[in-house]
């Protein structure tokens, strides 16, 4: 008896196990695909586009992108990228960066904008993945800034990116 109790038990504890790491992977990938909308919110957004992309006002971009997500949505580090590839607007942690922090421009978030930005216009889709940042685990999404209307700017392309991380 006490044996098949044992083995029962290892049993249960195991299945325990699965299922939280199933649970897990699940929230996870909730929480990815949250970001990843956020971020194509701001991303297809034709203020943000000109505002930040291109005309790369600091106090437009500090009130309706960078301090209302930071506080909103517990995004540590927001980085806006224009048509370029320069950095247009960033910040981390309540301070505005001048460049993109080399810690946070690892080969994963390169490519995850990569993927953002090599995107059909018409129907531009945000990419999302756990990365590493100075070692630690983070949620990292980018969209393209892509316009969605008919504005001044061209529809059929790229202006720039826009990558939301949480810590």
């Amino acid at each position: 008896i006490i044996i098949v109790l044992y083995f029962s038990a290892t049993r249960l504890d195991a299945y325990a196990n699965d299922k939280s790491v199933e649970q897990v992977q699940r929230l996870l990938e909730l929480e990815l695909d949250k970001l990843a909308d956020l971020s194509m919110e701001y991303g297809w957004w034709n203020e943000a586009v000109d505002m930040v992309a291109y005309q790369k006002d600091l106090e437009w971009a500090e009130t309706n992108v960078g301090d209302y997500v930071q506080d909103r949505y517990n995004i540590k580090i927001v980085l806006a990228f224009g048509p370029g590839g320069e950095l247009a607007y960033g910040r981390q942690n309540q301070e505005i960066l001048q460049s993109a922090p080399t810690a946070v421009m690892t080969p994963e978030i390169a490519d995850l904008i990569k993927k953002a930005t090599d995107t059909d216009y018409s129907d531009p889709q945000p990419v999302s993945r756990i990365v590493s940042i100075d070692g630690a685990p983070a949620l990292a999404a980018a969209a393209t800034f892509a316009v969605y209307e008919p504005t001044e700017r061209d529809l059929e392309r790229s202006h720039g990116a826009i990558v939301f991380i949480r810590m």
